[in-house]
């Protein structure tokens, strides 16, 4: 059976257990023997867990998780793209509000702060193509409160390599001020 731990920052690879019958159980990584004649296994790490049914065995590894932050002032004005790597948000693609997706995963939510209520309109929160500019996956939330606000994303899949945006478009003419925001992605 093969166990997968997607670690970003250390990646263990594929685990191999094989045996049975009453016999020695081997241990292998990615095909080469690490052990043979195993008393005993203990899964180790932060949220790893090893449960069993009869005589099968399963381990599950928790989902890697990495973030992404930035700020910005809005002024007011809309249909803008959000800054990763400065504080100015712009109308068009630049380089400083792209980013390049280093492994293949989802945006799963961005957790905003917003230092001023936009309580006219709706607001809308898109991730894009870095490319094209073209949707991949949009949010939309009524006026939004001061404060903490978490958006949720569902249905986007990233690939090492990927060029995205954030991109925030709609509402009224109220500026949301301050905003510092993280967007967190759940390697697949």
């Amino acid at each position: 059976m093969p166990i997968n731990s997607p670690d970003i920052f250390n990646s263990v690879g594929d685990a191999t257990i094989s045996g049975g019958g009453g016999g020695d159980i081997s241990i292998k990584e990615e095909g080469v023997e690490l052990t043979s004649a195993v008393t005993s296994i203990d899964f180790v790490g932060k949220g790893v867990t090893a449960s069993n049914s009869g005589s099968d065995v399963t381990v599950t590894a928790p989902a890697s998780v990495f973030a992404l932050q930035g700020a910005f002032f809005d002024n007011s004005i809309r249909d803008v793209y959000i800054p990763f790597t400065s504080e100015v948000e712009s109308t068009s693609l630049q380089r400083y509000n792209r980013v390049i997706i280093p492994i293949d995963c989802s945006l799963k939510k961005v957790v905003i702060y917003i230092a001023s209520d936009q309580t006219a309109g709706v607001v809308n929160l898109q991730l894009r193509d870095g490319i094209s500019g073209a949707s991949l996956e949009s949010v939309s939330a009524g006026g939004l409160n001061s404060g903490v606000q978490t958006w949720t994303f569902s249905s986007n899949s990233l690939s090492s390599g990927d060029i995205v945006a954030l991109f925030l478009t709609g509402g009224g003419a109220v500026a949301l001020g301050n905003v510092v925001y993280t967007a967190y992605f759940e390697v697949d």
